[in-house]
C-alpha cells in the first residue's frame, strides 16, 4: 500500500497512473460521465504534483504539466490549459512546441 506520509514518490506514481486511467476512460465515454472522469483525472494529476515537485523530481513535474495540460484541453478549459503551458515554457524557453501551444492558447482564453 503506497501511502503519502510513507511512500510519497510511490503514492504519486500510483495518482499518475490513476489520472491516465481515468482520462483514457474519459476518452471512450460522453457527455456527463466524461467530465466527471476529466475531473478525477485533474484531481488525480495535481496531486501527484504535490511530491512531483519541479526541484526535486523536474522530470515527472514536466510530464505531469504536459498531461495536465492535454487534460484541460480536452476539458475546452483553455484557461488552465495556458496556465500549464506558460508555466512550463517558463523552464524550458526555447521549447517551440510550448512556445506555440502558449500562443495558441493565449487567443482562447488568457487569464
Amino acid at each position: 500500500v503506497f501511502t503519502r506520509e510513507q511512500l510519497p514518490q510511490g503514492w504519486a506514481t500510483a495518482q499518475n497512473n490513476l489520472g491516465s486511467a481515468l482520462h483514457d476512460l474519459a476518452g471512450r465515454s460522453e457527455g456527463a460521465q466524461a467530465s466527471q472522469y476529466l475531473e478525477q483525472a485533474i484531481d488525480a494529476f495535481r496531486s501527484a504534483l504535490q511530491v512531483f515537485i519541479v526541484s526535486a523530481f523536474p522530470a515527472q513535474w514536466t510530464a505531469l504539466n504536459q498531461t495536465l495540460a492535454s487534460v484541460y484541453e480536452d476539458k475546452r478549459d483553455w484557461v488552465d490549459a495556458y496556465k500549464c503551458y506558460e508555466q512550463l515554457l517558463s523552464h524550458d524557453p526555447t521549447n517551440q512546441y510550448l512556445q506555440a501551444k502558449v500562443k495558441e492558447l493565449s487567443g482562447k482564453g488568457k487569464p
